[in-house]
C-alpha cells in the first residue's frame, strides 16, 4: 500500500463507476437545458448548412475555371460511316453540341461530354483523334475587330469549319502564335477567369463571415445553457443535506462545478452544432464525386468502410482511456483541495514530505493515464492520415489514368484531389466529436449524479411556518446514528433515548467527555439530520413538520471552528443581509466587545478578509460570530464550544456579552470550561449517548457523578464548593 493511502483514503476520494458512452436519456436531460435557445439552435444549423454548401461549391468552380477557361479538351470526331451502332447515338445525343467542320461526317466535340466507355471506344476504334482544339467564335469574342486581324495574320495556323463565324486550332499550333496575340484570341477565356476569381473571392468573404456568425452563435447558445446547468447544480447543491457533504469531499464538488461543465460546452457548441455541418459535408461531397465520376466516386468511398471500422476499434480505447483520466484527474483536484485546506496543521506536524509522496503517487497515477490517452489518440491519427494519401494515391492513379486517355478533364482531377481531403475532415472530426461526446456523457453522468441525490431531510408538504418563535425545545426519547455497524445488524448509536426539555427564554448547558454527543444534539436541533427515533419538537411542532428555512432562520449558532468567508468584515456580519444597516453593525460589534479590535483596522468594517479569516485571532474570529448571530436575532441561540478558543482577558469580554445576547432568549450551550456555564439554568450531563445527570451548579455538585468528577479534573487543587 503506497505511504498514507488507507482503504478509507480510496474509498473516499474514489469516483464512482460510469455507465454507457452514449446514454440517450442524459441527451433528452441535457436537451432541456438547450430549449429554451431551440430558435438561436435552429438558425445556427441553418447557417451551418448553407456555410458547408459554399465549402463544397468551392473545388467545383475551380474545375469550371481549369475545365472551361484554362484548358480545352475539344477533339475531331468521325462520325462519316453511319452503318457504325456507335455513330447514329452519339449523333443524337450530342446534336446540338458537334460543331460540323467542312470535310463530310468530321466533327468537333468536348471529348468530356462523352460517356467514358463510348470514348474509350471510340478511341480504340481511331474514331476520336487525340489532339485538342481550341475555337474561336467570332461572335462571342470580346474585341472582334482585333481578333479578326489576328486570324487575318496566321491565316495559315486556323482552320474553317462549316460555320463561317467559327474557327479551330490545335494546341500545338496555338502555341506558336506570339503571346499579344495569343492574348487577344483567348480575351474571352481571360473574362471567365476574372468572373470565376471574382465570384470565388465573394465567396471566401461570404464563408469568412458565415464562419463568424455560427462561432458567434455556437458560443452563444454553449455559454448560455452552460450558465443554466451551473446555476440548477449550485441551487441543487445547497438544497443536500450534510450527510451528502459527509461523503463526498470538496474537490470532486468543486470538479463537478467547474471542469464538468465546462467539458458539456464542446458538446453544445462543437457536436450538437456541427454535426449537421459534418454530415451534409459528407453526403455533399460524396454527390459530387459520383456526379463528376461515379467510377472513381466508388472506388474513393470503397475505403469508407475500413475508416469506419478503425474509428469503432479505436472509439472502446477511447472509452477506457478518458474515463481512467477524469478518475484521476477528480482525485487529484479532492487531494489538493485537502492538502491546501489543512495546510496549518500540516506545516504544524511537518508532515510536508509525507504529503508529497502521497501526492507523488496519486499524480504519478495521472500522468500514467495521460500518457495511455495520448498513446491511443497518437494512434488514431495517423491512421486516419494513412486513409487519407490512400485515397490520394487512388485518386492520382485511377484519376490520372484517366485524364491522359481523355476520358477525365483535367479540371476534375484537381478538383476529386480538394475533394479528398474537404471528404476526411467530416469523417476525422466525426471521430473527434465521438470524444467530445464521449467526454460529456462522462461529465453530464456525474453532474446527473449530483442532480439526482435526493436530500435525507425532505420538508413536509404542508410546513408550519411561524414569524414569533416562542424558544421552547424538548427532546422526547431521541435515538440517532450517522450510520449502520460494519456487519449491518443495527444503527451505531450516538445517542441513546435522550429526553429534556427548555422552556422559552431558559438557558441549558451540555457537558460531557468527548465522543458523548453534545455537538450531535446542535445539528439534530437545526434538522441537519432526521432522527431514527423519538421526536424533537420547537414550541410543541415537531421538527419534520417545521419548514426549514424558517426553522433554521430563528436558530442562532456558533460553533468552535468559526468560519469567515473571504470578503470583509461587514460581510461576514451580515452575511448579504440588506436590512442590516452600517449603524446596526456597529451596535452589534459593541454588545459582543468586538469594536475595539475592528476599529483598530485600518479600514474597520470595510476591511478585507482572508480566507477563513486568517489573518484575525481565534478570538477576533469567535467575537465576529458572536456579532453575527445577533445580527439575526434568533429566538433560540446554540454556542456549540464558543469560548474554547479564546483567552481568559478576551472570555471575560465574551462573558459580559453572552449575558446580554442569552437575555430573553432560549439558550443551549456546549462548553468543556465549566467556569462559563455556572450562570445557566440547567445542566446537561451526557455519557455514552445518554442523559446521565441534570440540575443546576450546585445541584450536581452536591450530586458527586460524573458532573463532579469533571469539575474535579478542571479545577484540581482548588476547593469543591458544596
Amino acid at each position: 500500500m503506497p505511504p498514507g493511502r488507507g482503504s478509507g483514503y480510496e474509498d473516499f476520494h474514489e469516483e464512482q463507476a460510469l455507465g454507457k458512452v452514449y446514454d440517450g436519456n442524459l441527451v433528452r436531460r441535457l436537451m432541456k437545458y438547450a430549449k429554451p435557445y431551440t430558435k438561436l439552435f435552429i438558425l445556427t444549423i441553418t447557417l451551418v448548412i448553407f456555410l458547408s454548401a459554399l465549402q463544397i461549391a468551392q473545388p467545383y468552380i475551380t474545375k469550371i475555371a481549369i475545365d472551361r477557361f484554362i484548358i480545352f479538351s475539344n477533339a475531331k470526331i468521325d462520325l462519316s460511316d453511319e452503318s457504325l451502332p456507335v455513330v447514329p447515338d452519339v449523333l443524337e445525343r450530342h446534336r446540338d453540341k458537334l460543331l460540323p467542320l467542312q470535310e463530310e461526317g468530321i466533327y468537333l466535340l468536348d471529348a468530356n461530354e462523352l460517356d467514358p466507355g463510348r470514348a474509350a471506344w471510340l478511341e480504340a476504334e481511331e474514331l476520336i483523334g487525340r489532339e485538342k482544339f481550341y475555337i474561336v467564335d467570332l461572335s462571342k469574342v470580346v474585341d472582334r475587330p482585333a481578333v479578326e486581324e489576328v486570324l487575318s495574320r496566321h491565316e495559315e495556323k486556323f482552320e474553317a469549319t462549316g460555320d463561317p463565324e467559327i474557327f479551330i486550332i490545335d494546341y500545338s499550333t496555338l502555341r506558336e502564335i506570339s503571346r499579344s496575340d495569343l492574348m487577344t484570341v483567348r480575351g474571352r477565356d481571360r473574362r471567365g477567369i476574372l468572373i470565376i476569381g471574382a465570384i470565388f473571392v465573394l465567396l471566401l468573404v461570404t464563408v469568412f463571415l458565415l464562419q463568424y456568425a455560427q462561432i458567434y452563435l455556437m458560443t452563444l447558445v454553449g455559454q448560455n445553457i452552460l450558465f443554466d446547468i451551473r446555476n440548477a447544480l449550485f441551487r441543487h447543491i445547497q438544497t443536500l443535506s450534510l450527510r451528502f457533504f459527509d461523503s463526498n469531499p470538496v474537490g470532486r464538488l468543486v470538479t463537478r462545478s467547474t471542469n464538468d461543465v465546462n467539458v458539456l460546452n464542446e458538446m453544445f457548441t462543437s457536436v450538437l452544432i456541427t454535426l449537421f455541418s459534418d454530415l451534409f459535408k459528407f453526403m455533399g461531397i460524396s454527390v459530387m464525386l459520383l456526379i463528376m465520376n461515379w467510377r472513381l466516386g466508388l472506388l474513393l468511398m470503397a475505403i469508407t468502410p475500413l475508416i469506419m471500422a478503425a474509428t469503432l476499434l479505436f472509439r472502446i480505447k477511447f472509452r477506457a482511456a478518458y474515463r481512467r483520466v477524469r478518475l484521476k484527474i477528480a482525485r487529484i483536484n479532492a487531494t489538493l483541495s485537502e492538502h491546501f485546506s489543512g495546510i496549518r496543521i500540516i506545516k504544524i506536524f511537518a508532515r510536508e514530505n509525507e504529503n508529497f509522496r502521497r501526492f507523488e503517487v496519486i499524480n504519478r497515477d495521472y500522468y500514467k493515464a495521460n500518457m495511455y490517452e495520448i498513446t491511443i489518440h497518437g494512434l488514431f491519427s495517423p491512421v486516419i492520415v494513412f486513409f487519407r494519401n490512400l485515397g490520394l494515391a487512388l485518386v492520382l492513379w485511377f484519376g490520372g489514368g484517366q485524364v491522359i486517355q481523355n476520358l477525365l478533364p483535367l479540371g476534375a482531377l484537381v478538383a476529386y484531389l480538394q475533394y479528398i481531403e474537404m471528404f476526411f475532415q467530416p469523417i476525422n472530426a466525426l471521430a473527434e466529436k465521438f470524444n467530445v461526446m464521449q467526454s460529456a456523457m462522462a461529465s453530464s453522468e456525474r453532474i446527473f449524479q449530483i442532480m439526482d441525490e435526493k436530500p435525507d431531510i425532505v420538508a413536509p408538504e404542508n410546513p408550519v411556518i411561524i414569524t414569533d418563535i416562542k424558544g421552547s425545545v424538548e427532546f422526547d426519547d431521541v435515538w440517532f446514528a450517522y450510520k449502520r455497524l460494519p456487519d449491518n445488524s443495527d444503527w451505531d448509536w450516538i445517542l441513546k433515548g435522550v429526553s429534556w426539555s427548555v422552556e422559552p427564554g431558559q438557558s441549558v448547558a451540555i457537558v460531557g467527555e468527548t465522543g458523548a454527543g453534545k455537538t450531535t444534539i446542535i445539528s439534530l436541533l437545526s434538522r441537519f439530520y432526521d432522527i431514527q427515533r423519538g421526536s424533537i419538537r420547537v414550541d410543541g411542532i415537531d421538527l419534520r413538520d417545521w419548514d426549514m428555512q424558517n426553522l433554521r432562520r430563528h436558530i442562532g449558532v456558533v460553533l468552535q471552528d468559526v468560519f469567515l468567508f473571504a470578503r470583509d468584515i461587514k460581510s461576514n456580519i451580515r452575511l448579504n443581509n440588506g436590512e442590516i444597516e452600517e449603524q446596526q453593525l456597529a451596535e452589534f460589534a459593541r454588545t459582543v466587545n468586538a469594536h475595539k479590535f475592528i476599529e483598530r483596522l485600518p479600514n474597520q468594517f470595510d476591511e478585507p478578509v482572508t480566507e477563513r479569516g486568517s489573518t484575525l485571532s481565534s478570538g477576533q474570529r469567535q467575537l465576529l460570530a458572536f456579532a453575527r448571530v445577533l445580527a439575526f436575532d434568533p429566538s433560540i441561540l446554540v454556542l456549540d464550544e464558543a469560548t474554547s478558543n479564546i483567552d481568559t482577558e478576551t472570555e471575560q469580554l465574551i462573558q459580559e456579552a453572552l449575558l446580554k445576547l442569552i437575555r430573553n432568549r432560549t439558550s443551549i450551550i456546549i462548553a468543556h470550561r465549566l467556569s462559563t456555564i455556572q450562570h445557566v439554568d440547567r445542566i446537561l450531563v451526557m455519557h455514552k449517548g445518554k442523559l446521565v445527570e441534570q440540575g443546576n451548579h450546585q445541584q450536581l455538585l452536591a450530586h458527586g457523578g460524573i458532573y463532579y468528577k469533571l469539575y474535579q479534573l478542571q479545577y484540581k487543587g482548588q476547593e469543591v464548593g458544596a
